[in-house]
């Protein structure tokens, strides 16, 4: 079917139980109905929900972890593999709720390496750290984003070239952001609310 090939994938609204790792493969658009009442709930063993290939784009959904336990991670990178692993990508309308990491992972270059890709109206609730990206990432865009009572909503290592345009940060617990080894990070026309402020190492 569909999902073989380059076809999207369209899901209607509704509640989807999700048990293990989707692995998302190249040239994937996975497309739900409303990014409200389309929902992928994760209750799993599994560390991650989504494993993202190159030039995957997914809109419209609910990602939602209901496991309980576990340091779980929404969408992560796929690495090494034929296609790099996250690259090329779009996330589009996406609503991240009550997961560890959000975006990315703890797990080094295997996980966390994720570049030329774009992140339009993604929101993370929950999160001890929203995004959490690693060495040899870079020219990622995030674009009217919202980072909800996250303890750090953003943690960059070894980045090149990230842009956070009209982006929210509400509620953040330690700090708004934390970069280390990074280079030509931007934030313009972002909103901070309390400002918790944030640290360069």
């Amino acid at each position: 079917g569909g999902y073989s090939n380059k076809n999207p994938i369209y899901i209607p609204s509704g509640d989807y139980l999700i048990t293990s790792t989707i692995n998302t493969g190249t040239y994937k658009n996975i497309i739900g109905e409303d990014q409200n009442n389309t929902t992928l709930l994760f209750n799993s063993l599994d560390s991650f929900l989504f494993e993202f290939d190159a030039f995957t784009n997914i809109k419209n959904l609910k990602l939602k972890n209901i496991t309980g336990t576990g340091e779980k991670t929404a969408i992560a990178s796929y690495t090494p593999t034929t296609s790099s692993g996250m690259n090329n990508s779009i996330l589009d309308t996406i609503i991240i709720e009550d997961f560890y990491y959000g975006i990315g992972s703890d797990q080094g270059l295997t996980r966390a390496m994720i570049y030329n890709s774009i992140f339009k109206k993604v929101k993370v609730y929950n999160a001890h750290k929203g995004l959490l990206i690693g060495a040899g990432s870079n020219a990622n865009t995030f674009i009217n984003c919202e980072f909800w009572n996250n303890y750090i909503p953003i943690h960059l290592n070894n980045n090149t070239t990230v842009n956070f345009i009209e982006c929210t940060f509400e509620n953040s617990g330690l700090l708004d952001f934390l970069i280390e080894v990074s280079y030509n990070i931007n934030f313009e026309t972002c909103y901070f609310e309390p400002a918790k402020g944030g640290r360069y190492d």
